[in-house]
């Protein structure tokens, strides 16, 4: 017989995790630049570009002048966000 475990839940991983709001890139779908918000510190932050290939496009430090993708054709992208070595998001854009 199993007995339910009562009182406070563990993480089983060991691994002490962080709750963050999440990560915003909008306008979703776009013509041209796309916005982050929720990102608590641009510093040692990045985004890279991808197709629906995986080919990376474009690696570019976030700021507040957001990404451009004027250049691209129309369809389907990925938006890697990379803080201090880690990726913290990753988001599928849509290009009209």
């Amino acid at each position: 017989m199993i007995r339910p475990v009562l009182g406070k839940a563990y993480d089983r991983t060991g691994i002490a995790t962080q709750k963050r709001k999440p990560i915003r890139i909008y306008p979703n779908p776009t013509q041209d630049i796309l916005y982050f918000d929720n990102i608590e510190n641009l510093e040692n932050t990045t985004c890279q570009l991808f197709d629906i290939y995986g080919k990376l496009l474009q690696t570019k430090s976030i700021d507040h002048n957001g990404l451009h993708l004027g250049e691209y054709a129309d369809g389907i992208y990925f938006v890697r966000i990379i803080q201090n070595n880690q990726i913290i998001a990753t988001e599928k854009i849509i290009k009209k």
